[in-house]
């Protein structure tokens, strides 16, 4: 069995065109400042697991008071920790107060206008659940098919595909007989 994971901070952003290094907001305290009313990207702690976690992490540092005087701020909110580096990219906003900070590393060694930093009060960590490899004869078996009625019980068909994943050589057709899950 293969497993891998992933880690990121929710950093907060900003488009270098739109703000100046030395006004950039510093910490999550510095976005309630009135200056950023209306330019201001969150995403959505309904629709992302990491956003939520980061919510969370605030909500239980600075209060839940914060997020209400932030709300104040008439962010724009989005679906996915990866929607406010795109919203910051375009101009739709100058700054984004959560979000994945991979994606503007990404952006910013592509010469893109933003800059990433990490507040002063520290940045949630987001670990991102185990992915792990499954076989492709779990589909292709009558006997593993859900749906058919005597298939056997599921980790008897995955111990079964590992065994066969496993008697196979390394090889480019092993490597593609795996499909990723999440």
């Amino acid at each position: 069995m293969h497993a891998t994971s992933c880690a990121w901070l929710e950093a907060i952003g900003y488009n270098t065109k739109l703000v100046k290094r030395e006004e950039a907001p510093k910490s999550y305290a510095d976005l309630l400042d009135p200056k950023w009313l209306g330019k201001i990207v969150k995403a959505n702690p309904g629709y992302s697991g990491a956003i939520m976690t980061a919510t969370f992490v605030l909500t239980r540092d600075l209060g839940w008071g914060y997020l209400e005087k932030l709300a104040q701020q008439k962010i724009m909110q989005v679906q996915s920790a990866a929607d406010p580096p795109k919203k910051i990219l375009l101009g739709e906003r100058a700054i984004m107060a959560d979000g994945n900070d991979y994606n503007l590393v990404l952006l910013k060694d592509q010469g893109k206008p933003v800059e990433v930093f990490y507040p002063t009060e520290g940045a949630p960590l987001i670990i991102v659940p185990s992915g792990i490899f499954a076989v492709h004869p779990i589909r292709t078996r009558p006997d593993c098919s859900r749906a058919s009625s005597s298939a056997p019980k599921p980790s008897r068909c995955w111990s079964m595909c590992l065994r066969i994943a496993r008697s196979m050589p390394r090889s480019k057709k092993r490597a593609s007989m795996f499909r990723w899950r999440i």
